[in-house]
């Protein structure tokens, strides 16, 4: 059977046990960044050699609705984060692609991975990585911009090409080349205005969590998880609305809020 193997430099007898299971994925096998990130730990180039059968450059983009390649994001609007590798001569590859605000946490949210790939949520931030050893091509995530404010997001990537051998000997690591996508206008009907002011209290929180928008009425709050999915929606129309939150499992949740004038999104623990 042939495997697809991240490592880190290990002992061999570790790494040979190591080898059975990465194919998985490292963030979800191996709890470890890879990516070349700021927090990433040591990549595989100890184990693997660099970029030899590599048939073109790997790439991250990220891509609007109308299917343009784009480098600004509008708050809160959707988009698709695609990654292309490709290697001449080996038969599998694998890759690790995460997106970090200035301050290294983690931007925006990840949902829909392509056949093949998986999104991991590891020490607070996502990472979108293959699940089973794939062919090479284009990977793809739905990326939900996060809200204004929050300022330019760098994506970082790693990717490995296999020979299959059950063992490192032949296989290509090759890091990604940056994606740098910075933060454009607001829509106007993405963000509310920038003189209102929104509460979230508190944060966190164990049983309820209130939300107050000054000088304008609430009409919707959605909660997300991390992985994307809606947890529970209110209607009312108000400045001022508490929510029960004891029934949603302890975690990170993001909380869309909207007015007549437009949305926001923030962020709350539930402890």
């Amino acid at each position: 059977m042939n495997k697809l193997y991240i490592l880190s430099p290990i002992a061999l007898g570790v790494g040979l046990i190591a080898l059975m299971s990465v194919s998985r994925g490292v963030a979800k096998i191996q709890k470890k960044d890879r990516t070349g990130s700021p927090v990433a730990t040591t990549n595989c180039t100890a184990c693997h050699s660099s970029s030899v059968n590599f048939a073109v450059v790997p790439k991250i983009s990220m891509v609007n609705s109308s299917g343009a390649e784009v480098t600004e994001y509008t708050p809160l609007e959707k988009y698709t984060l695609t990654v292309s590798i490709q290697s001449s001569g080996n038969i599998g590859h694998g890759f690790q692609v995460t997106g970090l605000f200035g301050d290294n946490t983690s931007a925006g949210l990840v949902t829909n991975p392509s056949t093949g790939t998986q999104r991991v949520d590891l020490n607070g931030r996502w990472y979108f990585e293959h699940k089973q050893q794939v062919t090479g091509g284009v990977y793809t995530v739905e990326w939900s911009a996060p809200a204004s404010g929050n300022g330019d997001v760098t994506f970082y990537g790693s990717c490995l090409a296999t020979n299959g051998s059950q063992s490192t000997s032949g296989d290509d690591f090759e890091n990604i080349p940056n994606l740098v996508i910075t933060e454009g206008a607001p829509s106007s009907v993405t963000s509310l205005k920038s003189n209102v002011e929104v509460k979230l209290y508190p944060n966190p929180t164990v049983n309820e969590i209130t939300v107050e928008l000054k000088g304008e009425q609430i009409e919707i709050i959605s909660i997300y998880d991390v992985k994307g999915n809606l947890v529970k929606t209110v209607k009312e129309r108000a400045i001022s609305v508490t929510l029960s939150v004891a029934d949603l499992p302890t975690g990170v949740y993001y909380l869309d809020l909207k007015s007549s004038n437009g949305q926001t999104r923030k962020t709350f623990i539930k402890e």
